[in-house]
């Protein structure tokens, strides 16, 4: 008997032939299947269906099937014909008949189509089959499920930071939660593999499992490691070219000492710059590297004169820290290396440093050291200072511990051991400022190091997206601007105050004119009695421009419109995050991440619409809407705003607050709006402000208009998991989205902010 690709048995074609009238008969009554539950796709659909059972075999209200199948059905009472139908299929029954058409062949059942009570009634086996499902029974429960794609390859991509599904089509799907870090676990409804899946996912630091739910139609995808699997649930996974793809971070891929006397950390992609700690007893050298993941990595260095051993953990989860910890051997010396490939770290050996000769003249540090050192040069606020730590450095015995000064930059200079083997240097400023490192060696064979209390450029970026462009201006310290707008012609100045006039010409390129820029330009200006740094665009027209950030600030941002906006359509998608198969975050009391996000939804889009707003609502019921498929939505709308409504979740239980993402790379038309959002979210519901971010979530790359996705609260921290579970809460968060995207809407028709 052949059997189809998609595993059910397809009968020898019969003609339906006329005769079958005289093998009419009358069934006795049927009896009520007590003891069978049926299941569709998973779900309880037995009181849908009213199931019988006659002489063994189950028959179910043929009403009620069509309507779980999405068939017509057409009851024609002259010949007693029930004929149910979709765009492919169309089967036909014959009350009191065991013979039944599916399309052009007659096949014969177990039990004939009948009536009860005036209700037609159909043999569940043979009508489900008919319409290419597969059937399942186990212990007085049936299934009922239909594979609607299949999953041919699991893989990794990207220089391993994204594992994908290759499948046919998109079908529901989750991250399921689980209880042990070293392990997550993908859920794909309406799937099964292919006959020749291959599993390209596992190596020396990831296992794959597969378990098949056969009567569901159901596969889990179980991915474990030796170590854990920092993970998000919102942006972990999305779908790209019809796969699933599931985003890890960055991993570590080796270490090594080579040959050439240096100690190499690797990653598969770029890493952040690490904290560097230094101790003694014994001694080591601790290196913490920000969004890093653990794996397994030889670590049996080449002998050498400078590490004993390596040990290796995940030292933070929230953020993600790795923590690599070297120990070192007596009298042996490592310093970081600058100017390598992005994805390494590179420790030189280097000799103990001694640091004197500490001066200051306006606006200027200077001190000397006995070896070439880089050295860690940061700012911080409240009260700003600028801080200088030293690796493998010690004081010279005459080197002053502080430097009392009295000018418009400086209040005080100290120098101090911040561990065994660093000495911090800390100038407490008068007001933030930007600043600029220099290093010389001196005819004795020391170096002279200066940092100047000047600003400088260090870039400036033009980016276009649909009707807005951006301006990026980077500065090397916090600054105050001033930015203007002229006519005859169009310009827009920024006028910066506080910078390097002397030098800061030499430092960055001016981009190339792009859109409405016709020409860059940068100089000099003496404005109010004060010299200024002024950067000038040059427009061919203007409509109307934003700043995006507050002064004092070292990056400036700017909106420029390429187009009038007299109207603001008043279009806007409230996307409520997860739903139906997929509950997205659960709290330690149960409550869903999709229950929530559709309730906040619901009453932000009642409050939007008495304010006059048309919103479109990505789903609004707990339904499963794929994430390429809520981009479309918005696009095939025109719509211009989208906001993406999520809660968290966090491995640690205290962790909580607000957060708002806009698109990577998209800073001229959705950063406003992020910033406006989270300003909003923040002011409202008064919890712990964590940001707004950038990443690449499809909902928020994939939309045509200014797009933010919101995290709201975090579900895994018990508190606001009670918060979100009220009422009040509920519609506040709603109040804080609405009044949110009103405020966007105002500014972008007032144009100038």
């Amino acid at each position: 008997m052949p059997v189809s690709k998609k595993g059910y048995i397809i009968l020898p074609g019969l003609f339906f032939f006329l005769l079958i009238f005289l093998l009419m008969f009358l069934t006795g009554p049927a009896l009520q299947a007590e003891e069978i539950t049926i299941f569709y796709h998973g779900e309880d659909v037995t009181e849908k269906l009213s199931p019988q059972e006659d002489e063994g075999n189950i028959i179910v209200q043929a009403r009620g099937l069509a309507d779980l199948l999405d068939l017509e059905l057409d009851w024609q009472e002259a010949l007693e014909t029930i004929t149910l139908e979709n765009s492919d299929d169309t089967l036909r029954l014959m009350i009191g008949s065991s013979y039944y058409q599916v399309n052009s062949r007659t096949e014969s059942s177990q039990v004939p189509a009948q009536l009860i009570d005036e209700t037609g009634y159909v043999p569940l086996e043979e009508v489900v089959r008919g319409f290419g499902y597969l059937t399942d029974e186990e212990e007085g429960e049936y299934y009922i499920f239909q594979p609607e794609t299949r999953i041919h390859e699991a893989y990794w991509s990207a220089e391993e930071q994204q594992l994908v599904l290759d499948m046919d089509d998109i079908t529901p799907y989750r991250l399921n939660p689980t209880d042990d870090p070293n392990t997550i676990e993908v859920e794909v409804d309406k799937a099964t593999l292919s006959d020749d899946f291959i599993d390209n996912i596992s190596d020396r630091n990831f296992t794959l499992r597969v378990r098949e739910s056969a009567n569901e139609a159901r596969l889990r995808f179980i991915i474990s490691s030796q170590n854990p699997i920092p993970y998000r649930r919102d942006g972990g996974i999305e779908e790209r070219a019809g796969n699933l793809v599931i985003n890890f971070l960055p991993m570590l891929v080796n270490i090594s000492w080579d040959s050439d006397d240096f100690l190499e950390i690797e990653a598969n992609a770029e890493m952040e710059r690490p904290e560097i700690f230094l101790f003694d007893n014994p001694r080591r050298m601790v290196i913490d590297i920000p969004d890093l993941m653990l794996s397994e990595v030889d670590l049996e260095l080449e002998d050498n004169d400078y590490v004993k051993d390596v040990r290796l953990s995940q030292f933070k989860d929230d953020p993600v820290v790795l923590r690599v910890v070297l120990e070192l051997k007596e009298d042996s010396y490592l310093g970081i290396a600058e100017d390598v490939e992005p994805n390494k770290l590179v420790f030189r050996p280097t000799e103990e440093n001694i640091v004197r000769d500490l001066d200051y003249k306006p606006g200027e540090i200077s001190f000397v050291t006995s070896t070439d050192i880089t050295p860690e040069l940061f700012t911080l606020g409240d009260p700003p200072r600028l801080v200088i730590n030293m690796l493998n450095t010690s004081r010279d015995n005459d080197m002053a511990s502080s430097l009392e000064i009295d000018d418009d930059r400086i209040k005080e200079i100290r120098t101090s051991r911040f561990d065994s083997q660093t000495v911090r240097l800390g100038a407490e400023l008068q007001e933030s400022s930007g600043y600029n490192w220099q290093s010389e060696e001196r005819e004795d064979g020391s170096f002279l190091h200066t940092v100047q209390l000047e600003n400088r450029i260090r870039d400036i970026a033009v980016s276009q997206q649909d009707q807005m462009l951006g301006l990026r201006i980077q500065l090397s310290g916090d600054a105050e601007y001033e930015v203007r707008r002229f006519s005859h012609p169009h310009r827009i100045a920024v006028d910066i105050s506080g910078m390097d006039l002397e030098n800061g010409l030499d430092d960055f390129e001016l981009p190339e004119p792009t859109g409405i820029i016709e020409e860059i330009r940068a100089g000099i200006i003496t404005t109010g009695g004060e010299r200024k740094f002024r950067i000038v665009f040059e427009l061919n027209d203007y409509h109307s421009h934003q700043v995006l950030t507050d002064e004092p600030s070292s990056e400036i941002l700017i909106n420029l419109a390429t187009r009038e906006i007299q109207e603001f359509e008043d279009i806007v998608v409230l996307d409520p995050g997860h739903g139906g198969f997929d509950p997205g975050a659960v709290g330690p009391n149960g409550l869903t991440e999709a229950e929530v996000a559709l309730d906040i939804s619901h009453r932000a889009a009642a409050l939007l619409q008495e304010s006059g707003f048309d919103v479109i609502m990505t789903r609004s019921d707990d339904s499963f809407v794929s994430l390429s498929e809520r981009a479309e939505i918005a696009n095939r709308a025109g719509a211009e705003i989208f906001v993406s409504v999520h809660s968290n979740a966090a491995a640690r239980p205290a962790v909580g607050g607000l957060e708002t993402y806009y698109g990577r790379g998209r800073e001229s038309d959705s950063y406003y709006l992020a910033r406006t959002m989270q300003n909003s979210m923040v002011n409202k519901l008064e919890l712990t402000d964590r940001g707004v971010k950038t990443d690449r979530f499809t909902v928020i790359r994939e939309t045509e208009m200014p797009a933010v996705l919101l995290e709201i609260g975090f579900l895994s921290n018990l508190e606001e998991e009670r918060l979100l579970r009220s009422s009040s809460f509920r519609e506040k968060a709603a109040e804080s989205i609405a009044e949110g995207i009103q405020k966007y809407r105002d500014s972008i028709l007032e144009g100038e902010d």
